[in-house]
């Protein structure tokens, strides 16, 4: 059976095997030697990437300098001093936080219902001319404007080209407010409310009545 040290035992042990350790004296080495550092240089050094990694690499260099080399000039810089050399591909993530947007080309939004929505912007200025077909929106289902009775409003139109092919009050549901080009009287035409009759009045004209909403 083993027998358990006391504290005592220890003690005594340690200043023994001291005691020993002391009486073997120092050796001296005479003209040590020195081991230089394993230099390599970086084109020495061999890049393996490590599959999944590193997007199952998109580096292709061999060697650490070539890889570094590659890094630099591809990199997307945080300064902005490095324009892009092709698309940047945000895989359906967002760009938060930008000041000025600077478009010297097209701008495509697709998406389908609730997508491709551009929100609260406070001014959109637009440029060019109607001689060269710009300065337009095109294919719009329609422009909602705010409910305040002062705030919406079109300003300096210099004039308004109408649907020529509605029919008012039949093409849509006339309601208080709605105007419109009529093909069957050709002018424009303006629903308001008379009392309980819904009155649809020819801009210059007469009055056409609408009762109950029918068409005039």
């Amino acid at each position: 059976m083993a027998r358990t040290k006391k504290r005592g035992d220890i003690d005594a042990d340690y200043h023994a095997i001291r005691a020993r350790l002391s009486s073997l004296g120092t050796v001296s080495l005479s003209n040590p030697s020195t081991i230089p550092p394993h230099v390599h240089s970086a084109e020495e050094v061999t890049f393996e990437p490590t599959e999944g990694v590193i997007a199952d690499s998109y580096l292709a260099g061999d060697d650490v300098q070539e890889v570094l080399e590659e890094i630099d000039s591809e990199k997307l810089a945080r300064s902005g001093v490095q324009p892009m050399l092709g698309d940047l591909n945000m895989n359906e993530n967002n760009i938060d936080n930008t000041v000025h947007i600077d478009i010297g080309g097209n701008t495509t939004m697709d998406g389908g219902v609730g997508s491709a929505i551009i929100s609260a912007p406070r001014v959109i200025s637009m440029a060019g001319d109607k001689a060269n077909d710009e300065a337009k929106i095109e294919n719009l289902e329609r422009v909602v404007f705010n409910n305040e009775p002062t705030a919406s409003q079109i300003e300096n139109p210099s004039r308004l080209d109408m649907n020529v092919g509605v029919e008012a009050g039949v093409s849509y549901t006339p309601t208080v407010g709605r105007v419109s080009w009529d093909s069957l009287e050709d002018t424009l035409v303006m629903y308001v409310q008379s009392g309980a009759v819904l009155v649809a009045v020819i801009v210059g004209w007469a009055v056409k009545l609408a009762a109950n909403g029918d068409a005039p």
